[in-house]
């Protein structure tokens, strides 16, 4: 998606943040029960739709790993790219995207928060803007040290966004 340099800034063995992360495993502990917790722990929205709200945010930030990524997680939890389409094209789901392309941008917007509010809890905002926040750490992370990352129109690197994002779905992220 951006001009990337060939290497990634710092050594390291495979692809995305879980290859820089395991230079740094003190750190890898921590983020990624952080992330365990804010992506599958207790919410009002449910994995599939956090797991959109992180693709949302990456593919607007215009990072291909985390995008394709959190993207297969997404269809790998609902069961099928239609079935996490079905949900998260919900009217009340719609709120909340709005909402969370607001704090993506940082542009407040009150109608945004009201509309949003109509549908959800504030338990729901805060997770959004938890969740926003997380997706442009890992954007970052990702895109500042030049992470290798896979073609996604190759084979090759198709199922490995389709297999990084099922084990997400089915492990988590521990």
């Amino acid at each position: 998606m951006r001009n990337r340099p060939a290497e990634p800034a710092i050594a390291c063995q495979g692809v995305g943040d879980h290859a820089l992360l395991a230079t740094r495993p003190q750190l890898n502990e921590k983020l990624s029960a952080f992330l365990q917790q804010l992506m599958r722990g207790p919410s009002v929205l449910t994995p599939v739709q956090r797991e959109g709200i992180m693709a949302a945010v990456s593919l607007s930030n215009q990072v291909q790993w985390c995008y394709g990524v959190h993207r297969e997680a997404c269809f790998a939890l609902a069961g099928g790219q239609d079935e996490a389409m079905a949900e998260l094209s919900d009217h009340a789901f719609g709120a909340l995207g709005a909402f969370s392309v607001m704090v993506n941008n940082g542009e407040w917007d009150a109608r945004t928060v009201d509309h949003a509010k109509e549908h959800w809890p504030d338990e729901a905002l805060h997770d959004v803007a938890m969740i926003v926040g997380a997706a442009n750490l890992l954007n970052v992370y990702v895109e500042g040290l030049a992470a290798r990352t896979p073609d996604p129109t190759s084979n090759e690197g198709a199922a490995i966004y389709k297999a990084v994002g099922e084990r997400l779905a089915n492990q988590g992220y521990g």
